[in-house]
């Protein structure tokens, strides 16, 4: 019989971290009724640094809430299609529940936390490393209400959202780069975008390799978070996105909003 700690250790951040390292260390599978499922979880928490180490691991540390915390976690990964029953063991009774492996999604978003939809929170202060002067309080707002829509399963809104957010921050770009280049935006954003491309082609060969290198096909790329559910004319169409597409598009986003920052401070270092 188990034997748990009265006092609780873990806040719900901290469950979810030992639950992300726990899959992480066992890519081939987890059974989360195994015998030393409590004693992963416990070592797991040390090694985080969340607990003090009792130099002896059949002295409980966790308590029972803590536990059903990371479990509560394990099905919400279960739920969007990030763990799936059935282990990667070849037993007759490792096929279903209570064995779990990572999906092919899975497999990606593990490789990819830094930038992990479903940890709103965290997402957002990655983010914000490096993009800070981009992203306004109020294109934080969309992106916030964009992943809260994509866990919520509602991918055309949480796709939407993203597009504002976008929008958002590629008008600040614009505004700021148009103090080093000249950009007409007299008219609608699709006819700015494609001046922004005009402006910026007798200068590609001064830029940095990292910058200069697919220029128009990563800006155009930005672009297209704008365009998902939108027309050239700027009316609003309507899509169907699967999970699978718009948590890609989700852990693309930032790796292009980055480049906008980069094109940007070139041009501020530069002055």
């Amino acid at each position: 019989m188990m034997l748990y700690s009265k006092e609780d250790k873990l806040n719900d951040n901290q469950a979810k971290k030992i639950v992300k390292e726990l899959i992480k260390q066992n890519k081939s599978g987890i059974n989360i009724n195994s015998d030393n499922f409590y004693s992963t979880l416990q070592r797991t928490a040390i090694n985080l640094g969340y607990i003090e180490d009792p130099h002896s691991m059949h002295t409980n540390i966790l308590s029972h809430d803590d536990e059903m915390k990371c479990i509560d976690e394990i099905w919400n990964y279960v739920l969007t299609g990030i763990l799936s029953p059935g282990g990667k063991k070849h037993y007759r009774d490792s096929k279903f529940f209570p064995h779990l492996h990572l999906t092919e999604l899975g497999k990606y978003l593990i490789e990819n936390q830094d930038y992990d939809p479903y940890s709103s929170d965290i997402y957002l202060n990655k983010l914000m490393e490096l993009n800070s002067d981009l992203v306004d309080d109020v294109a934080q707002t969309f992106l916030l209400e964009s992943l809260r829509s994509f866990k919520l399963n509602c991918y055309f809104g949480s796709v939407v959202l993203l597009g504002m957010c976008a929008e958002t921050i590629f008008m600040h770009f614009i505004v700021d780069l148009k103090k080093f280049v000249k950009i007409d935006m007299s008219h609608t954003i699709s006819t700015t975008f494609k001046n922004l491309l005009e402006s910026l082609k007798p200068l590609k060969k001064e830029l940095p390799s990292n910058i200069g290198q697919n220029l128009e096909l990563w800006l155009s790329e930005f672009f297209n978070y704008i365009r998902q559910t939108r027309n050239e004319f700027h009316q609003p169409i309507v899509n169907n996105f699967s999970h699978e597409e718009v948590n890609g598009i989700i852990l693309r986003f930032p790796t292009h909003l980055d480049k906008l920052t980069c094109l940007l401070s070139y041009f501020k270092n530069k002055k």
